[in-house]
């Protein structure tokens, strides 16, 4: 798949690049290959964890996709939290068709937590 294809060659090209991760593990995920999403997901967090991310390469998609893997990984309160972040940041600048599209997630997440 070409995507993933993509998001592999921006991690070779920038290891610590965080949101390409969590990009290329949800559609790792969405495929059905759960082994491979986990382990990008993993490595997202432990590069956040030691603190290597460079946050000007974060932006509202990359919050986004933190926010589903997050989900997918069952914390549903850290995906809302992140969610919410993406929202934010999407309100921000604009983008009101990926807004739309957070909000129907946020509504998702927030029935699956009752």
């Amino acid at each position: 798949m070409r995507s993933i294809a993509d998001f592999t060659v921006a991690i070779e090209l920038s290891p610590n690049y965080v949101s390409a991760r969590y990009h290329r593990g949800i559609i790792y995920y969405n495929r059905g290959d759960t082994s491979e999403a986990i382990a990008d997901f993993d490595r997202a967090r432990t590069i956040q964890d030691l603190n290597l991310e460079k946050l000007i390469d974060r932006d509202e998609t990359g919050f986004y996709a933190e926010g589903l893997a997050l989900y997918y990984t069952g914390r549903l309160a850290a995906a809302i939290s992140m969610l919410e972040i993406a929202l934010s940041i999407a309100q921000h600048l604009g983008n009101s068709s990926f807004q739309a599209h957070i909000l129907q997630r946020l509504q998702q997440f927030k029935i699956d937590r009752k």
